[in-house]
């Protein structure tokens, strides 16, 4: 009772508290059944205060990587609102929001003539889940670029310079950090050359993968294996998986990497998708896959 009166308050002081909200319209995968609470949260002290009362909650960004439990969400759901969407620039360093999009990051660096994240144009993702994941494309990733990290690590907020990254990982994935403002460092650019690279960065996408298609991305990390890298959707389509479904989940008959919700595909869908190839890769090759997407929970706590 004591946590229902503070999001009571929440809504009262500026924050935005819903109840029962459907988890279909916070992915790109269309997936998922109700959360208990949805806060929309525009003071970083909002989220500290959440994780005073309970710590099962979980932080969406732009809803790109993840796969909503059928059912229900037994905690809160938070997203940050648009206090989290600015984007400052001084020399060739840019502070940007975690819910900033990274259509809007790009736009704002190709007229600020700030060069280096071309290759994340096309990705329909946040800042904060992109550093989160470490997101990256075409031989790069933004964590080459990441020099400070405004976070909550379930005490304090602060600014800090301490964190590494690597393939699809971070110390804020490690740690369960939330990510509140990001500081990237980039190079001086023209803006005639930032917008061509941009528009084929862009149209790479759209030739290659599923895109407009409901998808959390690429489902399976890389394999490196002594010394080698084996992409799993090259193994996928050579096994003549492509376009195999379970319920309305199909792996794309565009790009055997990615899973599309065809039409009212379910977790449960994707994860026994997700179990059919895992085990064929394994009985063919030996490989073990791991999943790049994250499949949530009912009772996933964000902060342990």
């Amino acid at each position: 009772m004591k946590y229902e009166r503070f999001l009571s308050d929440l809504n009262k002081n500026g924050e935005t508290v819903q109840y029962c909200v459907d988890l279909k319209q916070l992915n790109s995968f269309g997936i998922g059944g109700k959360t208990k609470y949805l806060v929309v949260a525009n003071k970083a002290k909002t989220i500290k205060e959440i994780a005073k009362y309970t710590k099962l909650f979980y932080i969406v960004g732009n809803g790109t990587n993840i796969v909503f439990p059928d059912k229900l969400y037994k905690g809160t759901i938070i997203k940050l609102g648009k206090s989290f969407s600015t984007i400052k620039v001084k020399n060739n360093k840019v502070v940007a929001g975690a819910s900033t999009n990274l259509f809007a990051l790009n736009n704002f660096l190709k007229d600020n003539e700030l060069s280096g994240l071309e290759f994340t144009f096309g990705i329909p993702g946040s800042v904060g889940g992109a550093v989160f994941m470490n997101a990256g494309a075409f031989g790069d990733e933004i964590g080459n670029y990441v020099t400070r990290v405004k976070i909550f690590d379930g005490e304090k907020i602060y600014w800090t310079k301490n964190f590494t990254f690597s393939y699809r990982n971070s110390t804020f994935k490690q740690k369960k950090y939330v990510i509140l403002f990001v500081e990237l460092t980039l190079s001086k650019g023209r803006k005639e050359e930032i917008e061509k690279k941009q528009k084929e960065f862009l149209e790479k996408r759209k030739t290659t993968q599923p895109y407009g298609e409901k998808s959390a991305g690429s489902v399976f990390k890389r394999i490196e294996k002594n010394g080698k890298t084996f992409f799993p959707a090259k193994i996928i389509d050579k096994l003549g998986l492509k376009g195999v479904k379970i319920g309305s989940a199909e792996i794309s008959t565009k790009h055997a990497g990615f899973i599309v919700n065809k039409n009212s595909a379910t977790q449960k869908d994707v994860k026994k998708l997700i179990k059919k190839v895992k085990n064929k890769i394994k009985r063919e090759t030996g490989f073990k896959l791991e999943e790049e997407i994250i499949l949530l929970k009912g009772d996933t706590k964000w902060l342990s």
